[in-house]
């Protein structure tokens, strides 16, 4: 299971790195533009989450060698989120980047527990308003 993840681990870092390079604008705009190609996989028929939080969900073993990728994943993600909300000159990106974690985590849950393919685009509407706070 470890294996398998971290090559998903790496596909996706990839994937949202490549995406993040290709994509122009201002510092917010690259910022919610990680919601808008998270919210891509929402829309997949058949999309369950999170594969890391789904997987974590059935590992309660903190121990495990997959929760450690898990875990490598998320922080990466959320050191993503705070590298692009400093370079957006937003204030506090440390907490900004950590709550941006939330939301996409929130959203990843509202897919498993309801089917909302649109909880992506919702998180990214109060994403706009936490940056909006943030870059005053």
């Amino acid at each position: 299971m470890a294996a398998v993840l971290d090559r998903r681990r790496a596909s996706r870092q990839e994937a949202l790195t490549a995406f993040l390079a290709r994509t122009s604008g201002s510092g917010t705009e690259r910022l919610l533009s990680v919601f808008d190609w998270l919210a891509q996989g929402h829309g997949r028929w058949g999309f369950r989450g999170c594969p890391f939080t789904n997987a974590a969900v059935e590992l309660p073993d903190e121990g495990h060698p997959a929760r450690k990728v898990i875990s490598a994943y998320k922080n990466w993600l959320r050191l993503t989120l705070v590298e692009l909300a400093a370079q957006a000159g937003l204030a506090r990106p440390d907490e900004l980047g950590y709550a941006l974690l939330l939301l996409i985590d929130g959203a990843n849950a509202r897919v498993v527990v309801d089917g909302d393919r649109t909880a992506m685009l919702r998180a990214r509407s109060v994403a706009a308003t936490l940056i909006g706070h943030a870059s005053h």
